[in-house]
Parts: structure tokens; sequence; C-alpha cells
């Protein structure tokens, strides 16, 4: 299986905006299996985005439901260098026209350094 960043900030969304623990189910993400979800949970709290991250699966390896209490200091301050559309949406074009893909430290470096190009720019500096 392979990482998919708009997921991961998919879900990074998803968590931020919840108001205690949340279940994803096989229904909760559009365009996405339970096995997707709990696979890229499971990437983002060995990443140290997440704290209280669980995944249940059968005996057959099929994803039953993944929790997560919260997002950890390093989840928010990533969410938060990929938060805005416009700069995610510049930011993945730009890296999947010029590399395809890359790690979270260059996607956040990346985003930080546009937004920061954005702010001056509004304020003519």
């Amino acid at each position: 299986m392979k990482r998919d960043m708009n997921l991961v900030r998919t879900l990074l969304i998803e968590i931020e905006g919840a108001d205690s623990q949340i279940i994803f189910t096989d229904a909760s993400i559009d365009g996405y299996t339970l096995n997707d979800i709990a696979f890229h949970i499971e990437l983002m709290d060995s990443h140290g985005l997440l704290f209280g991250a669980n995944t249940q699966y059968t005996s057959s390896g099929r994803a039953v439901n993944a929790t997560v209490e919260g997002l950890s200091w390093d989840g928010f301050d990533y969410l938060d260098a990929i938060r805005s559309p416009k700069v995610w949406s510049k930011a993945s074009n730009a890296i999947r026209d010029t590399v395809g893909e890359t790690s979270l430290g260059v996607i956040k470096d990346v985003c930080s350094t546009l937004a920061a190009s954005l702010i001056k720019a509004n304020l003519g500096i």
C-alpha cells in the first residue's frame, strides 16, 4: 500500500475537528477503504502525529475500525502548515509535477515557505 498525502491531510482535519475520540469505519471517508484509513493512521501514529491511535483487524487482516484520541503537538504543527486549501493545492501540484512524491518534512517545509510568501505578498514586503 502506498502513502497518500491527501488522505493524511483529510485525516488530520477530521481528527482535529472531533470533540472526543474519533472512530473511523467503512464509510468514514469517501473514496477510501477502512484498510486505507487504518494503514494511514498507523503510519501517522508511528511518525508522532497522533496519540491514542488503535486499529482492530479480523483474523484475515481486514480492518474493523480505527480509533484516534487526537493530534499530538507535531500533528497540530504539521496540519497548520498544510491546512490552507490554497497552499495545499499549490504545494501538492508543484511536488507532483517536479519530484512526484516526497517526505512529510519536505511537504511541511514547502507549505510553510509558500504560506510565508503569500503572507509577505499580502503585507507588501
